[in-house]
């Protein structure tokens, strides 16, 4: 304990830190433009994106100081682009990257902070001068290596119950971390890790049901009981959760992603619906993630009418040439189960595809790829069906009588 208030004394003293590079996220307008220059001249390496797949490959193979986004960067929502910014920069293990927004607009500002979507230490009001820029990139610095002292006192706490096997009924649990954890909200969320790996006891609902009247609105308890709720198959009280926290949470990518999910898995297609179409229009950045949930769908058991209504968009035939594109990508990649699940997804979402005989064609070079051309009685299968889709395909009649003459060699 020594040591670490050693290194958060360590973390609160503002020590001078050096700008070197910068990632501008926004269209080339007179202000980056102008606040390109002044970085150049200042001889701090400056890029300037505005392309979404570079913005995404930049921030998780580039190193850069700091990055700016326009909050009011036209192509995607800025929330959206920071979530996404954030996930390039974890994977590359940079997540001490501070993260600015850039408007000019004090209105957004005041209005985001009072909704607890973003902090005001999250923007920077344009135009400002260059100390002031170094400023605020300073307090970012100094608050995001605060937060990670935080969470590696999180860990070492959650680890150290984990090593030790407590015996202590849920709320004796509870109460230990709390003495170890600066803030209640810090606690539970040590303590829902935790559980949420345990089996499910009559102490564990209880504990849960105590946590949930007294920290109402504390959105890890509140997701624990859905995913319990969800696990026991009481969908109707598991309603009630996944509402509750749909109010709760700001819309944040991933945590969209979650409740779609769980709306899947309780079979409530109609909110599955609703939720997928707020997460489509968030997630510029995963143009296939309606496709995705597509699968999802249908492996849930959940009938077409979600599929249809989810992707109201796009026609049968473009879903079942995404599937058949994406089994291509797969098996290239020798991933074979996935190619596999891939053109079985296009051929049932729309057995009367004009097409279908090239999928049954993929398919059958698929089995012989698994197959080492060793056994062919799979493909001649699929080659057959390919005919019968269309009989005067080339490519699989060929095939069929290749296949057909190997087997009378091996039969002498």
């Amino acid at each position: 304990m020594a040591q670490q208030n050693h290194l958060l004394k360590i973390s609160q003293r503002k020590t001078p830190l050096i700008l070197r590079s910068v990632l501008i996220i926004g269209e080339s307008s007179s202000i980056f433009l102008s606040l390109k220059s002044r970085f150049e001249r200042r001889h701090i390496k400056c890029v300037l994106e505005s392309d979404l797949t570079r913005i995404l490959y930049r921030a998780e193979n580039h190193s850069f100081d700091m990055v700016l986004i326009d909050y009011d960067f036209p192509k995607v929502p800025g929330l959206t682009v920071v979530q996404r910014v954030e996930e390039a920069l974890q994977r590359s293990d940079r997540q001490a990257v501070p993260i600015l927004f850039v408007t000019s607009n004090r209105k957004v500002v005041n209005a985001l902070d009072s909704q607890n979507k973003i902090g005001i230490q999250d923007f920077i009001m344009a135009p400002f001068d260059h100390e002031m820029l170094l400023t605020r990139f300073s307090e970012k610095k100094h608050a995001i290596s605060k937060n990670l002292l935080r969470r590696k006192e999180r860990d070492a706490i959650a680890n150290s119950l984990k090593e030790n096997k407590s015996t202590k009924s849920p709320i004796g649990l509870f109460d230990d971390i709390r003495r170890n954890c600066s803030s209640d909200q810090e606690a539970l969320q040590i303590f829902c890790d935790l559980v949420s790996e345990q089996d499910v006891t009559a102490d564990l609902r209880v504990a849960l049901s105590e946590l949930s009247q007294k920290f109402p609105n504390n959105l890890n308890v509140v997701n624990l009981m859905a995913k319990i709720l969800i696990d026991q198959g009481s969908f109707s009280e598991a309603h009630v959760m996944l509402d509750k926290s749909g109010k709760l949470i700001p819309p944040h990518v991933e945590r969209m992603n979650r409740v779609v999910k769980k709306y899947i898995d309780i079979f409530d297609s109609k909110k599955a619906t609703h939720k997928l179409a707020s997460l489509i229009a968030a997630d510029h950045f995963n143009p296939d993630i309606k496709y995705t949930y597509f699968s999802r769908a249908l492996d849930a058991g959940i009938d077409d009418s979600f599929l249809v209504e989810a992707l109201i968009e796009n026609s049968p035939c473009e879903v079942v040439r995404y599937f058949n594109n994406r089994g291509v990508t797969e098996s290239k990649a020798k991933r074979y189960a996935e190619s596999r699940q891939c053109y079985t997804m296009a051929l049932e979402f729309y057995p009367k595809y004009r097409d279908r005989h090239k999928i049954y064609y993929n398919l059958a070079m698929l089995s012989l790829k698994q197959s080492d051309f060793s056994e062919s009685g799979e493909a001649s299968s699929f080659l057959e069906k390919s005919l019968n889709a269309s009989p005067g395909y080339k490519k699989a009649s060929r095939l069929l009588e290749r296949l057909k003459d190997n087997a009378k060699l091996k039969s002498t």
